[in-house]
């Protein structure tokens, strides 16, 4: 911290332009880098490369454009009142800004935190999650070598243990955490105590409403499986009219048989992963989700039982080999569950909020 902290005021001392000038020759080198950064996401959190490729060129395109705002923003500006009299008003630094960032988009959510922080003149400390940090360190060296001063851009790894210490410490004065909501309300309460400054950007069970008016089978392809269900815009919950209904549950189950399970696009896919990451978190990851699968499947077959849930809505598994290790990971990944209105409304919302994840698209049939 000793680092970040005395690095802070050089950098504050810069012009606004000189600062852009750097945060822009970063942004470039990162987008000379963008299919080595696709591939380590990929190898450490599977995000296949092709999507991987294009969020990082839109956050490198975001990044320029926060630091280019900064060229015009008012940091010193002048009010006059009614009668005459004039308010100086003068923005500074905050000082130090700790990021934390989650697993499923390690660089987008790195990039769209710092350019305003930085292009502001505050120095910053980044903490990626510890399931996907690899690609994080590659945009630090990155950084490095395009001559950001020294303590500038400050990278700290661990698990929610080295969050905690960042949230706590005096010398952080704003907070900028994408995650759960539990640890989102633990680092609203630590902030507050110390009448600090949180941007919080929280996860949560989100809907779907789909009308009659709409055309099904448009929606269906890019409602649930964006990033492989793993972003705020792949819905967990989907309600939808029944006139449009079962249109519209085929044409899900439709859209989940065109996933193939795979390497992710790349030749340094699931197969280099497991041979060659040093992450050995990433073994654990099949058996939590063969875990997600068993509970989901359990409340459908509960809602099932009573009435709720009809047989044969089920999309089964994507396309490619069954591995005895994943098995219910591939299965788990394209469920498709049609709910409808009945008696047992208690049972519905079990699967419908229970779902864990965004590879699993419950669907609620409404006449309203």
């Amino acid at each position: 911290m000793a680092v970040v902290v005395a690095g802070q005021p050089e950098w504050a001392a810069l012009t606004v332009r000189r600062r852009v000038e750097r945060i822009r020759a970063w942004a470039d080198t990162i987008a000379a880098h963008a299919a080595e950064l696709a591939e380590l996401e990929c190898r450490e959190m599977g995000k296949p490369v092709g999507i991987g490729r294009s969020f990082i060129a839109g956050a490198v395109a975001g990044l320029k454009a926060a630091a280019h705002q900064a060229l015009t923003y008012p940091f010193s500006e002048t009010v006059t009142g009614p009668a005459g009299e004039r308010t100086d008003i003068v923005r500074h630094p905050l000082g130090v800004a700790a990021v934390i960032t989650p697993w499923n988009f390690p660089v987008v959510m790195v990039l769209g935190a710092l350019g305003p922080l930085l292009a502001a003149g505050n120095s910053v400390m980044v903490k990626p999650s510890e399931r996907s940090p690899l690609s994080t360190v590659r945009l630090f060296e990155l950084a490095a070598s395009t001559g950001l001063p020294p303590g500038v851009l400050n990278l700290v790894l661990g698990d929610g243990r080295s969050g905690a210490a960042l949230t706590e410490h005096e010398e952080v004065r704003l907070v900028h955490f994408t995650g759960s909501v539990g640890v989102g309300r633990a680092v609203g309460k630590a902030t507050g105590h110390r009448l600090r400054r949180c941007v919080l950007e929280l996860g949560g069970k989100d809907p779907v409403v789909i009308d009659a008016g709409v055309d099904p089978v448009a929606i269906a392809q890019t409602v649930a499986f964006i990033n492989t269900g793993q972003i705020c815009t792949s819905m967990e919950r989907i309600y939808v009219h029944e006139r449009i209904a079962d249109e519209f549950v085929e044409a899900l189950i439709a859209t989940a048989r065109t996933f193939t399970i795979g390497d992710g696009g790349s030749r340094h896919g699931a197969r280099a992963t497991r041979r060659r990451s040093p992450l050995r978190i990433v073994r654990g990851w099949p058996l939590r989700s063969a875990r997600v699968g068993g509970r989901l499947r359990g409340r459908a077959s509960r809602a099932r039982r009573r009435g709720v849930l009809p047989e044969g809505r089920r999309a089964g598994s994507c396309r490619g080999p069954r591995r005895r290790s994943t098995g219910a990971v591939l299965r788990a990944a394209s469920l498709g569950i049609h709910l409808r209105t009945g008696r047992h409304g208690q049972t519905q919302r079990g699967v419908l909020c229970g779902a864990d994840g965004g590879g699993a698209a419950p669907v609620g049939e409404g006449d309203a």
